[in-house]
């Protein structure tokens, strides 16, 4: 599914100016760091999470627009879903940003889409990914997974 570039404009300034989730959460059950040296852009992913579910996922940092809007789109797509599901949705939307298939449900995860154009700069790329890899780390030390190895172009913060 290709937006129209209005569209995927004018859903990123949405979450770049009014992110969702946008808030530390108090005593998480797992949280995870990324830190972009290249740019300075730096968040942190909450997790509240029961039994294999995602509660609350919640989102903290700075960063441009990109990685703002990104972040607040992994938000509004995670909340609920259980660990498997997650990956399975952040698999598909990384594989989007990289410019291949994504087999995801448009009516589900419509905003997801407004990304699938940073395919065509690195640098964009690596702006979209920061809080997901973050997100990855913090299910990783819950759940075991790998976290964001092999998917992390930005390197792991202090």
């Amino acid at each position: 599914m290709e937006l129209e570039f209005d569209i995927r404009l004018e859903l990123l300034r949405d979450h770049d100016q009014q992110p969702r989730n946008y808030e530390v959460l108090r005593e998480p059950s797992s949280q995870g760091y990324r830190y972009n040296p290249r740019c300075g852009d730096k968040y942190t992913v909450y997790l509240r999470i029961e039994g294999d579910r995602l509660i609350q996922v919640r989102y903290m940092g700075w960063g441009c627009a990109v990685s703002k809007a990104s972040g607040s789109m992994l938000c509004a797509a995670m909340e609920g879903l259980d660990f498997a599901e997650a990956r399975r949705v952040m698999q598909q939307f990384l594989s989007l940003i990289e410019g291949h298939r994504c087999d995801l449900d448009p009516d589900l995860y419509f905003d997801l889409f407004a990304l699938e154009g940073v395919h065509q700069s690195p640098l964009r790329q690596t702006c979209a990914r920061l809080a997901w890899e973050a997100f990855a780390d913090a299910l990783a030390a819950v759940d075991g997974s790998s976290g964001s190895e092999g998917v992390a172009a930005a390197k792991p913060g202090p």
